[in-house]
């Protein structure tokens, strides 16, 4: 959202340049006294004709043993000092922001807006997991799409389970889960970007081989969560082999790439 508004403003000519500076916490708090408000300036000179996007602003405050605090009042010095240079964007969850912002009595008052963002349904989460399969080139058939839809409604019930990173989380735990299934009397498996990752009769299926696997989709999206590999690395006959071994069973597969 902040890429598209910097964009917005760059072409209304709101903003000189358009560009973004992200940083957090690591970025703006120094080991040693005085360094801290060093730190934050020069933030804001990187920034000046852009904006300035500090996420999890909150976090400033949740240690009162480090200079979170002198962060803080920096900040609202150097946004007074930048007003017409750049435009300042607290991100975080809504109750811990309005925790930050009681922390100073000056940083509220130059805040002009608030957003909130509502998190996502269960159907935008499907598709936005339909967007982020499209880009990676795989593809699912109607009754995946369905058990990932319940997969996204049960997750929607939990407090702060993620939004958009939970379903990112989802396929690639579900694409490493499809990459380390061999096909029956297969031992190898041949990986790469191109095709697509679909079902059949509950079943996913490498279309750049053709092959059917063995393990219905529902399964390997529940037990995405436990997979446990050790990644090493050798090669024969000229080809890079990537062997993944078990920690529960024990056996090994192999993916040439």
């Amino acid at each position: 959202m902040a890429r598209l508004l910097s964009q917005v403003l760059k072409e209304e000519e709101v903003l000189k340049y358009g560009h973004i500076v992200e940083c957090g916490r690591q970025d703006l708090v120094g080991k040693y006294v005085g360094w801290t408000a060093q730190i934050v300036e020069s933030k804001f000179q990187a920034a000046r004709g852009g904006i300035l996007f500090i996420d999890e602003a909150y976090s400033l405050v949740e240690d009162n043993r480090t200079y979170g605090a002198e962060a803080i009042n920096t900040i609202v010095q150097e946004m007074e000092n930048y007003r017409d240079e750049v435009i300042v964007i607290f991100a975080g969850y809504p109750e811990k922001m309005q925790e930050f912002l009681e922390q100073n009595e000056g940083l509220a008052s130059r805040i002009a807006f608030h957003l909130n963002f509502p998190d996502y349904s269960p159907v935008e989460l499907t598709q936005i997991l339909d967007l982020m399969l499209e880009k990676s080139e795989y593809r699912m058939d109607e009754r995946t799409r369905e058990k990932c839809f319940s997969i996204c409604a049960d997750a929607c019930r939990e407090e702060n389970y993620g939004n958009g990173r939970f379903v990112r989380n989802l396929l690639d735990h579900a694409i490493m889960r499809q990459a380390d299934r061999p096909d029956s009397g297969a031992s190898e498996w041949y990986a790469g970007k191109r095709g697509g990752m679909s079902s059949d009769s509950g079943r996913f299926r490498d279309d750049r081989t053709e092959k059917e696997t063995t393990e219905p989709a529902d399964r390997v999206l529940r037990r995405a969560n436990s997979i446990k590999i050790k990644p090493a690395v050798k090669c024969r006959k000229r080809k890079h082999v990537i062997q993944y071994m078990h920690e529960d069973c024990g056996s090994a597969k192999h993916v040439a790439i």
